[in-house]
């Protein structure tokens, strides 16, 4: 049992060796792609800006800053793109299903009254 234990230990800290190795070398590659993607925006704008005479529409809105939800979907979307790209289909559709008993609830005469209080409670507002 012990021995197993050593031998399992001793291939997780090689795995984990590599694994950090590995993440050295994606690291400078990650600040290539990054680099790449700004110098291919950057071309775009003046290749458009040359065409078109103005400057291109800004993507993401105009010149607005992403609220807080806006931030975390895509903060989200990132962190699952990253883990598993196929998987972002999946989420898409999660997301846009609606659950199907959703606002066909049966109440009973309590749960009705409290219903009330909230609606009238809001609208007084």
């Amino acid at each position: 049992m012990a021995q197993t234990i050593k031998q399992q230990k001793a291939a997780y800290r090689s795995t984990f060796a590599e694994l950090n190795s590995l993440r050295e070398e994606v690291a400078p590659l990650e600040a290539n792609l990054a680099q790449t993607r700004q110098r291919l925006v950057d071309g775009f704008n003046t290749w458009f800006r040359d065409k078109e005479g103005v400057a291109p529409p800004a993507v993401g809105g105009a010149g607005e800053e992403d609220d807080k939800e806006e931030i975390f979907e895509r903060m989200n979307r990132e962190i699952i793109i990253t883990k598993d790209p196929e998987s972002m289909t999946y989420f898409d559709a999660k997301k846009s299903m609606k659950p199907k008993n959703q606002g066909t609830f049966m109440l009973g005469d309590k749960g009705r009254a409290n219903l009330n209080r909230k609606l009238e409670a809001t609208q007084a507002r």
